[in-house]
C-alpha cells in the first residue's frame, strides 16, 4: 500500500513475509519487482532494508540520481554519524 510518493521518492507499507529486494529464492514475490512492474518504474530501488518477516515502512528512491544520497541517509543515520 503507498504511503507517499513524489517524483524521487515511493514510500510503501510493506506486509510481513514479502521480500522487500530479490534474493535466493525470494525473485519475482518482491516488494521491488512487483512495484517496478505495477508502477513502470525500472530504476526504483529501495534506500534501505527490511527483513523478509518484518513489516513496515519502506522507503523506495524512484530516479537512479538520487538513490546513493538517499541510501547514506539510511546507512548514517540522521546526524551523519555510524
Amino acid at each position: 500500500r503507498g504511503l507517499y510518493g513524489d517524483d524521487a521518492t515511493l514510500v510503501v507499507d510493506k506486509p510481513p513475509f514479502l521480500a522487500a529486494m530479490p534474493r535466493g529464492r525470494h525473485v519475482a514475490q518482491t516488494a521491488l519487482v512487483r512495484l517496478r512492474r505495477e508502477l513502470d518504474l525500472p530504476e526504483l530501488s529501495p534506500a534501505h532494508r527490511l527483513d523478509r518477516l518484518t513489516a513496515g515502512v519502506l522507503m523506495f528512491t524512484v530516479r537512479r540520481d538520487v538513490r546513493g544520497r538517499y541510501q547514506r541517509v539510511f546507512a548514517d543515520g540522521p546526524g551523519g554519524e555510524r
